[in-house]
């Protein structure tokens, strides 16, 4: 987000809670205020604190990767688990149907979002029940969750922090951006490597299957010089999603 749309947003004197939405799908809480009128400065409440603050800025608060904020009634309940799972899915099918990618997980997805509330429930809660015993063992052919086979992206649909973004070094950030956005439209192949913390890894490749030919990508943070991590599949130019640990 850009500050002046923080501004149109955060437009009270007095400090009120505030959900920001990062892009990589998670979120937080933040209490703020509108801390000079004339100069539309923005305070941000420190954590636990009552009066001290600091002024909102993109050094501090990293504001580049809000995706949204919205204001938090007091007493407001957070969003429930099933109505994010399934706010996550649509988002994913959005993703996917813009970049052309992963074309067999997308028709995963959309079987889930055209079941009825009551299936969805139902698949839901036996992911968050016991996802290996209810569900892992139940998406194999002849079980009751058989057409949702990618289970490790159902799965990272429930957890606390599901999409992810590329972590390119900040130096380079909109260049990479701007390229794979423009490389993902044209359906071409790319690879990079680089070192941002993690050894980190981005590569799309068409894919020939029996099927026919695949668009996909994948995304990995790996802990320096080890080739162990955190590993992603990657839903459009800018946006990944956990697929596993090793």
């Amino acid at each position: 987000m850009k500050y002046q749309e923080i501004e149109e947003i955060v437009t009270s004197q007095e400090v009120k809670r505030y959900k920001v939405t990062f892009k990589d799908g998670s979120t937080k809480l933040l209490r703020m205020w509108l801390h000079d009128p004339i100069t539309k400065t923005i305070g941000v409440l420190d954590k636990g604190k009552r009066r001290n603050g600091k002024c909102l800025c993109e050094g501090i608060h990293h504001i580049s990767w809000w995706e949204k904020v919205e204001h938090c009634e007091e007493g407001q309940k957070p969003t429930d688990k099933f109505t994010r799972f399934v706010k996550r899915a649509k988002k994913a099918s959005r993703y996917l149907a813009e970049s052309g990618m992963w074309p067999d997980i997308k028709k995963e997805i959309d079987e889930f979002l055209s079941m009825g509330e009551e299936k969805q429930r139902e698949l839901v809660n036996d992911i968050l029940t016991d996802s290996y015993e209810l569900y892992y063992r139940q998406a194999r052919e002849g079980g009751k969750w058989e057409k949702f086979y990618t289970t490790q992206i159902f799965c990272s649909f429930a957890l606390k922090n599901c999409f992810k973004s590329i972590a390119y070094n900040k130096w380079e950030r909109e260049t990479y951006t701007k390229m794979v956005e423009q490389i993902v439209r044209d359906r071409k192949d790319f690879s990079k490597r680089w070192t941002n913390g993690y050894d980190i890894s981005l590569d799309i490749q068409m894919i020939e299957t029996n099927d026919g030919n695949y668009y996909r990508g994948w995304y990995a943070e790996e802990y320096r010089g080890c080739g162990n991590g955190h590993y992603y599949l990657l839903l459009d130019a800018t946006h990944a999603i956990f697929y596993e640990d090793d």
